[in-house]
């Protein structure tokens, strides 16, 4: 059942203030969809990469599954909408600031929103069935549209990762297309491929990684309007769902697969590095250095991936049906529902300093279903939901 949008902010006031340890609000990255540059958040940046360093560098989630943003993942965001500071309870102690408060809200113009990547105050929003829409986020109370590129019937965007003024679009079962974003105003197809599907994307440097429901597949983009095939499709374990990349790692989340990570050291050769199998299939990722977190329906793993060949497992979190994952630090926001309630947890917020014991500060109730994408950029939280195809914009800590 779809319900109103705006129940989110009354009920999430309703709530106590809480003792978080605040998001960062530097400049970072969004997951899920899709990175360009190095910025200082913890999930997957807006190339689809995450940091290769204990050091926080943000991202979407990545993709996948219409369940990512990508990584896809994977831009610099320099938007703040939290703040950094506030009332600390005592020198060192965690900022008190009370539960997510939805900010505003953004309706694609043509189709449903699903992955997206985040540049400044700039969204790259790919819309199932409308193509790719650029969205201007400066004002978040008031989000407006900058453009609309329609790829035309039958193409269904649903993840997107940007690097430099490129877009990189993952479309559901038709392949992919790259776009000059130069001027969000007028953009252009410059290079696509229907030969694959495209569960999610991600851009690292003059390399583009697509994984399909079979494996992963790399592109030399050195010229983004001549790419290039550098391997074909490495088959990976299960279907391959959402992808972040870390370094020389690129990082799988795959039904009935688990967790998969991949030497991409030589993007011409990707070789599988092991397989850490999940309880349910694997939705989506995050990354925060060398930790990964991986959703499922049983919850969130949390991995020590220091050696990508030996995954260790430092925790789980439980939580019914989770979809899409963020990390900012030690805070980690989680898009699911549970199904043994009729009410849906639409966003919970959990304390990730101890991976062994994640503490959950937060739960914000809303029967929105099926949430898509989610990332945390420059002290925001943005998400996609089915429930209103809209892309949501949210303090994740008001003081």
């Amino acid at each position: 059942m779809r319900s109103s949008r705006h129940a989110l902010p009354t009920l999430l006031l309703a709530l106590p203030l809480l003792a978080i340890a605040c998001p960062s609000s530097d400049d970072d990255d969004g997951g899920a969809s899709g990175t360009t540059d190095a910025d200082t958040t913890s999930t997957p940046t807006n190339d689809g990469t995450a940091p290769d360093t204990g050091e926080s560098a943000d991202s979407g989630t990545s993709g996948g599954s219409d369940s990512t943003a990508t990584v896809d993942d994977t831009g610099a965001s320099s938007g703040d909408s939290s703040g950094g500071s506030g009332e600390e309870s005592g020198t060192t102690g965690p900022i008190v600031c009370g539960p997510p408060v939805e900010l505003g809200v953004f309706t694609p113009t043509d189709g449903d929103a699903r992955g997206f990547a985040v540049v400044g105050d700039t969204v790259f929003v790919a819309v199932r069935s409308g193509g790719i829409e650029a969205v201007d986020i400066s004002d978040p109370a008031t989000p407006t549209s900058l453009g609309v590129l329609d790829f035309g019937p039958g193409e269904l965007s649903t993840t997107i990762a940007v690097a430099g003024e490129h877009a990189y679009v993952g479309l559901r079962g038709s392949g992919w297309k790259i776009v000059d974003i130069s001027d969000p105003t007028a953009m252009l197809e410059v290079a696509s491929e229907d030969t694959n599907d495209a569960e999610d994307v991600a851009v690292v440097g003059d390399t583009f990684f697509v994984v399909n429901s079979n494996g992963i597949r790399t592109y030399d983009v050195t010229d983004p309007t001549m790419p290039t095939e550098l391997a074909p499709t490495l088959i990976l374990p299960g279907a391959s769902n959402a992808l972040v990349v870390v370094g020389d790692t690129a990082y799988v989340a795959a039904s009935g697969g688990g967790l998969i990570s991949v030497d991409v050291s030589d993007p011409a050769s990707p070789t599988e590095l092991a397989v850490f199998a999940t309880s349910a299939n694997a939705i989506n990722l995050a990354a925060d250095g060398t930790t990964v977190f991986v959703a499922h329906a049983d919850g969130v793993n949390i991995l020590d991936m220091t050696d990508p060949a030996m995954p260790v497992e430092l925790g789980l979190y439980e939580r019914d049906r989770a979809y899409a994952v963020a990390v900012d630090g030690a805070t980690l926001f989680v898009l699911g529902d549970d199904t043994a309630s009729t009410q849906v947890p639409l966003l919970a917020v959990v304390d990730v300093s101890d991976p062994g014991t994640p503490t959950e500060l937060d739960i914000s109730l809303d029967d929105f279903e099926e949430p898509y994408a989610i990332v945390f950029d420059g002290g925001r939280l943005l998400f996609t939901v089915e429930d209103d195809d809209s892309l949501h914009l949210v303090d994740p800590c008001p003081l």
